[in-house]
């Protein structure tokens, strides 16, 4: 959630958009931009390269859409294919996000990946939140997802400040326990902080670092259990043409088992 977006102004909007391979800003699936009135659909393919060293690399393929009814509120629907460490799976998910009461805005997500033993076989969240001042919004996020042979159940608190209009900082504390089944579990926790700058009402950039388990991501199995890692990540998002995006991201990540992951991103989006 944006609480006062650039040049000033309150809003309510996701950050980062709707890159899976980035899940790390607060509430609902929407760009960061002002709402605005009428029904707008916006159609979204994105690709990932993870360079895994001498694991080999894997990729992941996405497309999907957004439909924005009126205002803030969202409704999205996305299929995943997913190429890592020899395995192939599919996955569906989808979403939204409605203003409720005022400025609340709840938003949930549900996902599908029958048979999977990388993607979460079924998973969902839900997250509610607020702007509380011109200069910042907070939301709270409770998640769920069950993969081969393992079960998590997590939450997350997000803060998000404006110290000026075109400038925002995100900071992000995540608890996840974890059961695996017979095992004993794994209770981790995680923080992520978060640098936006919006160059103008269109174009933005962003770098970010995170440490600890990033399990609330609900991404994939590799990122649950006892896995500390530090991430650092940089992007964007810029307009070549007024109604096509284009929103590349590099993230580096070494984890305290395993080699280093380097992973590379690129979105493109059509608005209509």
């Amino acid at each position: 959630m944006e609480a006062a977006g650039p040049r000033g102004g309150i809003r309510a909007a996701r950050v980062l958009g709707v890159s899976g391979c980035l899940a790390l800003a607060a509430l609902p699936r929407a760009a960061a931009e002002p709402a605005r009135d009428g029904a707008r659909s916006t159609a979204v393919a994105g690709y990932c390269l993870l360079d895994m060293a001498e694991r080999g690399a894997g990729h992941e393929s996405y497309a999907g859409f957004r439909y924005r009814p009126r205002g803030r509120s969202l409704l999205y629907a996305e299929g995943r294919y997913l190429d890592r460490f020899d395995r192939r799976e599919a996955r569906l998910l989808g979403g939204g996000a409605y203003e409720i009461a005022g400025p609340w805005i709840v938003s949930a997500e549900v996902s599908l990946a029958p048979g999977a033993e990388i993607y979460p076989r079924v998973a969902g969240s839900i997250e509610l939140g607020r702007p509380v001042s011109r200069s910042l919004a907070l939301s709270g996020r409770i998640n769920g997802s069950s993969y081969h042979g393992t079960g998590l159940l997590g939450g997350s608190a997000v803060a998000e400040y404006y110290p000026r209009g075109d400038c925002a900082l995100i900071a992000r504390a995540g608890f996840v326990a974890i059961d695996f089944e017979g095992e004993p579990g794994s209770t981790d926790a995680s923080g992520l902080l978060k640098v936006m700058w919006f160059v103008n009402e269109r174009t933005r950039a962003f770098a970010y670092g995170a440490a600890g388990s990033e399990s609330f991501r609900i991404e994939n199995a590799a990122r649950t259990g006892d896995i500390r890692s530090n991430v650092l990540g940089v992007g964007g998002a810029f307009y070549p043409f007024p109604a096509v995006a284009v929103s590349p991201s590099f993230e580096y990540q070494k984890r305290d088992r395993g080699p280093r992951f380097l992973q590379f991103a690129i979105e493109v989006s059509l608005e209509r």
